[in-house]
């Protein structure tokens, strides 16, 4: 079971604090993906998709990546820029900047980047996956 304490006074009363534990009461731990970004993983969902945490350190980059099954991301704390984004049908989409409080629905099959602009920790639901992609060129 989740344990969460909630005490953010921003948008929908969202938490910035919170403790973690597994069922088992044992604390969840953040994993290193790239310098300056690390995942908790929530859940693992049937269809191999993710709901997980993301701590993004101020200027850290996340990888080129997209989610097959869309993306949906709501910010908890900090500013992040989702950038480099190509929807599935190959067009070119504007940046985003997110800040708490911030949603962004990513369609499925759209590529994308992000930096954090300040230390960030935000919501993933990622109903398909991750899906590594190759870095853009120039």
């Amino acid at each position: 079971m989740l344990k969460m304490r909630f005490s953010h006074p921003g948008a929908c009363g969202i938490l910035a604090a919170m403790t973690m534990t597994t069922r088992n009461g044992s604390p969840r731990t953040f994993v290193p993906r790239t310098p300056g970004v690390e995942i908790c993983v929530l859940r693992l969902h049937a269809d191999r998709g993710l709901t997980f945490l993301v701590r993004m350190a101020r200027g850290a980059r996340a990888e080129r990546h997209n989610h097959p099954g869309g993306e949906e991301t709501y910010v908890l704390l900090g500013k992040v820029r989702i950038d480099r984004r190509i929807a599935a049908d190959g067009r070119a989409l504007p940046d985003v900047v997110l800040v708490p409080g911030s949603h962004l629905f990513a369609e499925p099959g759209e590529v994308h980047e992000g930096e954090a602009e300040e230390d960030t920790e935000f919501l993933v639901f990622a109903p398909g996956g991750i899906a590594k992609t190759p870095a853009m060129s120039g």
